[in-house]
């Protein structure tokens, strides 16, 4: 029944595209103390004890009925663990720039698998959304790959971004009887257990605390914001508006995960990143920046039923 995300759902993707866009450079501080596995699950164990608390004072019950643990389980593992330790390699492999724009060509497969499991309609503004992104994303690979350098980072950023996009849609196609925050603090806590797992096998004990350092200051970010506040709101945004909306708003990340690693890592852009760039924002801006409509028009439309309403809500608003 809309055509676009209200006001406070894009006031969400900013927020969010802006915390995990700073999260790439912070991130590649901490895995400069921490090994990959144990950097990413001491944070998600720190999230998850976060949403838990989250959830208890929102007085939700963390009871989920047992038909609903494989709905859980199943993005968490590949959203939540697959994403975060394959980026941690991806990052160890190749400029986090670069990383965290591969990795956001998550929205291009959203939305083509979308449109096979979930019947969302492509329209124009996803069309040009998805043909901006994927241009920025091409311009910005090329040098990688002319120059036959890193690429085991790009494959594992473009494996990350696949995982990512399919757990969206396995969430939108198979919802969870739960509120978001507790979808969202199992979830979380699935992929802590795994990475937890990961990081006896291969790093065996955590690290001794050696002072705040920057690598600990990464961490702690990491957890409380990128994946604890972060996390908790991207589940507002997936529950509540179209998988390919939702998705192309958060193209916006790797714009400001660029920026960041140019302040704080000191990673210098070559031109073609800088095109790449305004291509991503332009796409972000075609996704974000609602068209006006006349005022007559808007009252006509909402005077109008619309259909599915008789069933509470429409297939594009992203309920299956």
């Amino acid at each position: 029944m809309h055509a676009h995300p209200a006001r406070g759902h894009v006031a969400l993707v900013v927020l969010i595209g802006t915390i995990w866009g700073l999260n790439w450079p912070i991130v590649k501080m901490a895995l400069v103390e921490f090994g990959p596995w144990t950097m990413r699950a001491l944070s998600l164990a720190g999230a998850s004890l976060l949403l838990m608390l989250i959830s208890t004072v929102q007085r939700h019950s963390l009871r989920v009925a047992p038909s609903q643990w494989w709905r859980i389980a199943a993005p968490g593992l590949s959203g939540i663990a697959g994403v975060n330790i394959l980026n941690a390699f991806a990052q160890m492999n190749m400029s986090t720039g670069r990383t965290a724009i591969i990795t956001f060509s998550m929205p291009i497969w959203t939305t083509l698998l979308a449109v096979v499991f979930l019947d969302e309609p492509l329209d124009r503004r996803k069309i040009i959304g998805l043909a901006l992104g994927a241009g920025g994303l091409i311009v910005l690979a090329l040098p990688v790959i002319h120059h036959g350098t890193a690429t085991l980072g790009v494959s594992l950023a473009f494996l990350s971004a696949l995982a990512w996009a399919s757990s969206l849609v396995c969430m939108k196609r198979f919802p969870i009887a739960a509120p978001p925050i507790v979808a969202a603090t199992w979830q979380v806590t699935c992929g802590a257990v795994f990475l937890i797992a990961g990081m006896l096998l291969f790093e065996h004990v955590p690290p001794t605390f050696n002072g705040v350092t920057p690598g600990v200051l990464g961490l702690v970010y990491n957890a409380i914001l990128a994946q604890g506040v972060a996390t908790f709101l991207w589940f507002q945004v997936v529950v509540r508006t179209p998988a390919g909306v939702a998705a192309i708003g958060t193209l916006m990340v790797p714009a400001i995960g660029m920026i960041g690693a140019i302040f704080l890592l000191g990673e210098v852009p070559l031109v073609t990143d800088w095109i790449g760039l305004a291509l991503v924002l332009a796409a972000s801006a075609s996704v974000l920046i609602p068209p006006v409509r006349p005022a007559r028009f808007e009252r006509d439309a909402a005077a109008v039923p619309t259909h599915g309403c008789d069933q509470g809500i429409s297939r594009s608003d992203g309920v299956v």
